[in-house]
């Protein structure tokens, strides 16, 4: 049997739980030169599945792979410098480990490549090779390079700038889950921004995006039930997806939500907890919490009329980012 064919067993063996038995093969053939084995020794350490995690020993598995020219290792090697996981931090050993692998076509590397230009991340920033490589990673399918891809083209980031790629990017990277791409998507479809406008679509990325955790997605989400923007409207569960953004630390959802409090509106009036939210808006820099904490304190906002007023103005735009 080949020592490929002995590697792929020993991965289903680690992949069916077995994974002292796995580790024991992985071992042999790393010491018999397998690269993808040597590289898989780190992947073992690193889990601690099979033996005691040792960040360390994952490190000098994947130097030993990554010296024996496997892409993958390099890119594993360049995301434990990124991360100091068992090596000092370093960035700059870090951006040299990714380029290795990315001159090589490994794609989370070509994907870790374009971010250093973007960000300028121990090099000189680049956002036309930024974009250069997050295309070459997103054309063979990583979905957060996709939506990176479609970040470039949404504003203009080393490419002219260009809706309808910015969508069709955005769209490939949320069909892969990315909730990033789908709240983006989202705000394209409410915008129509490279794409027909369709607040049904809108909302249906906005909620998907949100089931994952994505607090802006919450909050916009709130925002079409709160206006029935894509699906009929509930102030109620505008309310409990408020809520959501706002234990996150969304400002506008922790001021909507005061002001939600403040006049009964899809929850029984509190002005207690009105007040309560408001100030974790006001300490996350939010103006308008902060004018109506000091209104309140003067005696200024004493009815419903003027509080409505306050959330048709907070209310009427979407979060975008």
């Amino acid at each position: 049997m080949s020592d490929d064919k002995t590697f792929d067993e020993a991965v289903n063996l680690y992949d069916s739980g077995q994974h002292e038995k796995a580790f024991s093969i992985f071992q042999i053939l790393a010491n018999k030169g397998h690269v993808r084995s040597m590289n898989f020794m780190g992947i073992c350490y690193i889990e601690g599945k099979s033996v005691t995690q040792n960040l360390s020993k994952a490190a000098e598995w994947y130097q030993k792979a990554a010296a024996n020219g496997y892409a993958g290792a390099m890119n594993n090697l360049g995301g434990m410098y990124q991360n100091g996981n068992g090596v000092p931090q370093d960035n700059t050993k870090a951006f040299e480990w990714y380029q290795k692998a990315a001159n090589l076509g490994q794609i989370e590397a070509q994907f870790w490549v374009g971010s250093f230009y973007l960000e300028g991340k121990s090099i000189a920033k680049n956002p036309v090779k930024g974009a250069e490589w997050m295309d070459k990673s997103a054309q063979q399918g990583d979905p957060y390079a996709q939506a990176s891809l479609g970040d470039c083209y949404n504003y203009g980031i080393g490419v002219q700038k260009d809706y309808i790629k910015a969508a069709e990017w955005y769209h490939k990277a949320s069909d892969q889950g990315v909730a990033e791409a789908q709240f983006k998507l989202g705000y394209c479809y409410y915008n129509g921004n490279g794409v027909k406008q369709d607040y049904i679509k809108s909302a249906e990325l906005f909620h998907k995006a949100a089931l994952q955790g994505h607090e802006g997605a919450q909050y916009n989400l709130g925002q079409c039930f709160y206006y029935g923007f894509g699906l009929k409207a509930d102030h109620a569960k505008a309310v409990e997806w408020y809520r959501k953004a706002a234990d996150q630390e969304h400002a506008d959802a922790q001021y909507n939500l005061g002001v939600s409090y403040f006049k009964g509106d899809g929850v029984t009036k509190d002005k207690k907890t009105a007040n309560d939210w408001f100030k974790k808006a006001a300490k996350n820099n939010h103006d308008l919490a902060k004018k109506v904490l000091d209104d309140l304190k003067q005696n200024k906002i004493d009815n419903i009329g003027l509080a409505g007023q306050i959330i048709s103005d907070i209310l009427g735009s979407l979060a975008s980012s």
